[in-house]
């Protein structure tokens, strides 16, 4: 395995020393890797150098390789080698067989420490995480609670998985790491934190993060005034993505006031060619599914002010 810095041009590591590299693609033979985008950061990654200035990542399960996504390339040692116990793993696989529905992202920054530090243990517990994470890659994903799983969801830096949820904020389209659903009932309970300006939203059916049906909450007391994108207090407001053009919809009033900081359940039923939604067991609104017969869940918020936190994720076939 190689890393290229841009114009292709091959870097060379030094043996025994711990490096960070910015901005770099990792060739694997005559392929060049992909991961799941991240657009509001580059996923940093960990990766090993052996005695001979070999690169190599912690795992290969599955046809892919496999390593971690790390919150920053400013770790410690020890913090950056329990990364393997704990934080999510990351799979790279070549770019020819880049899923339809998954976005690509090739360039990556990369924390490089000597292989030597690696224990055999924790990498023999890390390679089974990896072939448990590729076991499920495609299958899909079905269960309550699965903001407690966030191997089931993609690496990205603005989402954060906590004993209270996954609190979103950015990222943009982020989406269930697996495939093969038609029609479900998704749920969960969502917070707007008062830190954000009262606005979250989350993904049905989505092919992938160009094509989807979208819909964010705002709330009573949201702050966002951008009539461009037809902002409007205590709101569902639906939207289509075709080719990774966004349309939305006239807002749909709320019968209830929604505010910062409370915390409502939110269901959506996907169905032939219905969906529905549904605000603590009211339905607020039904759409067609715009030729969106099937397609993964997720969710969506494009920066700081949209924010949301979300719990007791549930998701079942219909």
């Amino acid at each position: 395995m190689l890393a290229e810095a841009r114009r292709f041009k091959p870097i060379e590591l030094e043996p025994g020393r711990r490096t960070v590299l910015t901005d770099v693609c990792l060739v694997a033979g005559p392929d060049v890797l992909f991961a799941g985008a991240d657009e509001t950061n580059r996923l940093v990654l960990l990766a090993t150098v052996d005695n001979a200035g070999r690169l190599s990542l912690p795992a290969a399960a599955g046809g892919g390789f496999f390593t971690v996504g790390l919150p920053s390339a400013d770790l410690g040692t020890d913090e950056l080698l329990s990364a393997l116990n704990s934080s999510h793993p990351v799979a790279l696989r070549p770019w020819s067989e880049l899923p339809k529905r998954k976005r690509a992202a090739f360039a990556h920054n990369l924390v490089i420490v000597p292989g030597n530090l690696v224990s055999p243990r924790a990498v023999a517990g890390f390679l089974q995480r990896a072939r448990d994470f590729a076991e499920n890659f495609t299958r899909p994903v079905f269960g309550t609670g699965l903001e407690k799983r966030p191997a089931a969801w993609p690496a990205i830096s603005a989402w954060k998985f906590s004993p209270q949820g996954l609190r979103v904020e950015g990222g943009n389209v982020g989406l269930i790491e697996s495939e093969g659903y038609t029609d479900y009932r998704f749920e969960f309970d969502l917070v707007l934190p008062k830190e954000g300006q009262g606005i979250a939203g989350w993904v049905v059916r989505a092919t992938d993060a160009g094509n989807c049906l979208m819909f964010q909450l705002q709330s009573a007391d949201s702050s966002l005034n951008q009539p461009q994108f037809k902002t409007r207090p205590n709101t569902l407001r639906p939207h289509v993505c075709h080719n990774g053009q966004w349309t939305i919809a006239e807002p749909v009033p709320l019968p209830k006031e929604i505010r910062r900081g409370e915390s409502h359940h939110i269901v959506l039923e996907c169905q032939g060619d219905r969906v529905s939604v549904f605000l603590d067991g009211t339905k607020v609104h039904s759409q067609t599914d715009a030729g969106f017969h099937q397609g993964a869940i997720g969710f969506y918020a494009s920066g700081a002010p949209e924010q949301g936190l979300f719990s007791n994720i549930g998701l079942r076939p219909l």
